[in-house]
Parts: structure tokens; sequence; C-alpha cells
């Protein structure tokens, strides 16, 4: 399944070019001690959310990020975000030198009331997390975002998925077991 998971991956030629929410979440389930950014011991990940016309989702990317440092967060950007795109994000810090090269507008998170899409989208992913694999590595996180996002932003066309994922292994690089398998 890692073989299969590496050809999910997204090719990151398609930026977002339209409007956009962009948060950052903690995976790993309840610890005693500090709550929110500063917990120990949980997986940091970068989300973006594309908002079709109608205010649904038309695609979303997670990246594993290490803290949620201006660096860190500027990963999601370079990666998926076109300098074009409309970008909505919350008060963190962080964000406020990207919007030196991105157009990002941020705004104090008060859910229901905003950030409705990239909420949504989070709440399925650590649904499926906990749902399916109960419980992810670090070493494997990004490979587990990149299975649910690849299935995600394919969701309307399950009659074409299998075979585009059959062509995606077909054209990848061989993943070697060395290369899997924790050292």
């Amino acid at each position: 399944m890692s073989k299969v998971r590496k050809a999910m991956a997204s090719s990151q030629q398609y930026p977002i070019v339209g409007s956009c929410e962009v948060d950052e979440i903690m995976i790993g389930g309840h610890r005693t001690g500090k709550p929110g950014r500063g917990a120990k011991n949980k997986k940091k990940v970068s989300v973006v959310v594309e908002k079709d016309y109608k205010g649904g989702i038309h695609r979303a990317y997670a990246v594993k990020i290490e803290d949620f440092s201006t660096l860190q967060l500027e990963k999601i950007f370079n990666c998926h975000i076109s300098k074009e795109a409309k970008v909505e994000t919350d008060l963190w810090r962080s964000y406020t030198p990207l919007a030196e090269e991105w157009n990002i507008s941020q705004s104090k998170s008060q859910p229901p009331e905003n950030f409705i899409t990239v909420h949504r989208f989070i709440q399925q992913l650590k649904s499926w997390i906990r749902g399916i694999y109960h419980w992810v590595s670090d070493n494997h996180l990004q490979a587990y975002l990149d299975e649910f996002c690849f299935r995600f932003n394919r969701h309307l066309f399950k009659d074409s998925i299998f075979n585009t994922l059959v062509n995606r292994m077909m054209k990848h690089n061989p993943v070697l077991r060395a290369n899997l398998v924790l050292k």
C-alpha cells in the first residue's frame, strides 16, 4: 500500500488559483498537558481547500509540517497555491509575512461563522484517520495525507479513479522495500 500511496501524491502541477481557505491542525488524539499549538507529541499539518462557486470544496491538499512557523507554513503555499489565489486564513502571526507574496486576508476564526469549508475538510480527514487507521506514524503521515487528498479530490470521478491511479503507478518510479522499512 505504501507504493500505491506514493503514486497518490500530488503532482503539484495545478496550483489553486481561485478562492481558498488555509488552516493548520494537529493530529494525535487527546493528550494530558498543554492544549492547542503547544501540545507535545502531536503531528502538525497545514491544510488548504479551494472553494467552488457554491461554497463547497472543489479540491484540497494537506502537507505535514514540523511546527507552525512561517517557513513551515510556506510549504503548502509554494506547492499548492498560486500567487493569484485569494487566500483566507485566521489571525495566526506566521501567516502575516506570507501576505507580501500571496493575496492573504486574515480574520478571527469564529466557527461556525467562518472557515466552514476548511473545518469541514479537517473534520473528515481526522475522522478518516481515526476510523480507518486509528493512528499513523510520523514517518508515513504525508503518505496518508496524500491518499486522503487523492481520494477526496476525485470523489466526483468514481468511474475513472481506479484507472487514473493505475496509470500513475505505471508512470511512477519504483519504490524499493529499503525505502519503506524503518531503520
